[in-house]
């Protein structure tokens, strides 16, 4: 049933999300925008061949009332000539402060998982946040809001409905170094034992003005996996972060 009014949720998330990301034009003409290129490639020689290559751009432009993320990420992985990792991202996120605080929120979100046999999943919609703290140096936010998702595994194509609880941390502890972290928790509405979980911790060390090195560890969960496939993945990524 959800299948058949798939085009009619995708129409009525576009009319939340849309509207609020148009105002881009007439209020961040002057705003700054901090973007960044990730780039690593972790080897092993010996009794394995593994080797791991992670790109990640970003882009992000935080005002008054006003914030911007886009985020692009590829990773392609060998062990023994066998592919053990490929995994592309592309997401748009962006926050409308009604108060000091509070915010409406934006996001579209897509990627793939070839190991994982995901063609595609894409999860979007709007939600209500608040920042528990916001300033220059520390930054912790919670949302929650509806969601449409629509994936793909190999033959079988699924649409449904969504909650998604998010947080987000980052603290500077001083002029080089910060932590960040952050949890997704996306139940499905009908079926709460469907449900999918992303969490990210990881710090940054700056090398000069422009580089840093990060080091990140992730893991996404999927209660309904794939047929053979396991439920869980944690990623562990060391990689050079050059900004421009």
């Amino acid at each position: 049933m959800l299948s058949k009014y798939r085009y009619t949720l995708i129409f009525a998330v576009g009319m939340c999300l849309f509207p609020a990301m148009a105002l881009l034009a007439e209020e961040a003409v002057d705003g700054e925008w901090e973007r960044s290129i990730t780039l690593g490639l972790n080897t092993a020689r010996g009794n394995s061949d593994t080797r791991l290559f992670k790109t990640v751009w970003r882009a992000e432009q935080i005002r008054e009332r006003d914030e911007w993320q886009l985020f692009l990420n590829w990773t392609y992985g060998k062990t023994d000539n066998e592919k053990n990792s490929e995994f592309g991202r592309f997401s748009v996120d962006r926050k409308r402060l009604f108060t000091k605080r509070q915010y409406y929120e934006g996001m579209f979100d897509i990627h793939y998982d070839a190991l994982a046999r995901i063609d595609y999943r894409i999860i979007t919609g709007p939600a209500y946040g608040v920042f528990l703290m916001r300033s220059p140096e520390t930054r912790f936010s919670v949302e929650v809001g509806p969601s449409y998702v629509r994936e793909k595994e190999r033959q079988n194509t699924e649409d449904y409905m969504a909650a998604r609880l998010a947080e987000n941390f980052s603290q500077r502890i001083n002029d080089r170094v910060r932590i960040w972290q952050a949890a997704e928790y996306i139940p499905r509405l009908d079926d709460l034992d469907h449900f999918l979980f992303k969490g990210e911790i990881g710090i940054e060390a700056a090398l000069n003005e422009y580089m840093s090195l990060e080091v990140a560890l992730e893991d996404r969960y999927d209660s309904r996996p794939a047929e053979d496939k396991k439920k869980n993945d944690v990623y562990f990524s060391t990689s050079l972060k050059i900004a421009f």
